[in-house]
Order: C-alpha cells, then structure tokens, then sequence
C-alpha cells in the first residue's frame, strides 16, 4: 500500500474511533469512556496540570465526581503520519453538568487529541 493510501486509511480510522469515543461518552459517562479509550500511556492535560496513565486518569475522575455531566464533541480537522501509526483529531466539544442549584451549565471549546494505533490495530489516545 502507498504511504498516501496507508495516511488515507489513518484518518479514517482515527475520525471513526473519534466519533464513536464521543457517543461512548455520551451513553456510559465520561469516565468510564476515556479509561476504554485511552493507551496506557495515556497524558491527560487538565488545569495545567498533566495527568499520567490511566490509573492517575481514574483518580483524577474519582475525585473529580461528575454524576449527570455529558460531554460531546466532533471531529474537525484530523491528519496522521503517512505510517499510518499516529495521529491527532481537532474539533470542538460541549460539556454540561447541573449545578447544585438546578441549573445547567455549559462550556464549549476545542479540543486536540492525539492517536497511536496500538499492536492489536485499535486506536487509543495517548494525549488530551
């Protein structure tokens, strides 16, 4: 296969998993989405601070306590390595939680995700 057509194939994929992370996090939380699709080796960048793996990634939303939140996004812009090995997707995401008053409140923003095809050929992210 060409280095376009493997590039081509990357992307695809990676907008793919993309958008079904999303609707997983929609459906089964966002906690619980993001431990299913992060590596490893996972860096989660939140507040400045860098959260390492996944076990410091399960802490951090533990304490983090978020019932009710829901978190959606869709991919942009995405682009991978002509190996067809890593990659990021961009694109804009909309959180909201209610308050301890009732009231909904919302952030919207952007978002860069980094990819890396693992062994198995499944993508996970390694950087948020």
């Amino acid at each position: 296969m060409h280095p376009d057509q493997i590039r081509q194939k990357a992307i695809e994929e990676i907008r793919q998993t993309d958008l079904e992370f999303s609707a997983r996090a929609f459906e089964v939380g966002i906690p619980r989405a993001f431990l299913e699709y992060a590596a490893e080796e996972v860096i989660l960048v939140r507040n400045e601070k860098a959260i390492r793996g996944k076990h410091e990634m399960e802490a951090y939303f533990k304490a983090r306590n978020l019932p009710g939140a829901q978190l959606t996004w869709v991919p942009e812009k995405i682009d991978a390595a002509l190996s067809g090995e890593m990659g990021y997707s961009l694109g804009t995401y909309v959180f909201s939680m209610t308050d301890s008053t009732g009231e909904v409140q919302k952030a919207e923003g952007v978002y860069r995700t980094f990819w890396k095809k693992q062994k198995d050929g499944a993508w996970k992210f390694v950087l948020d």
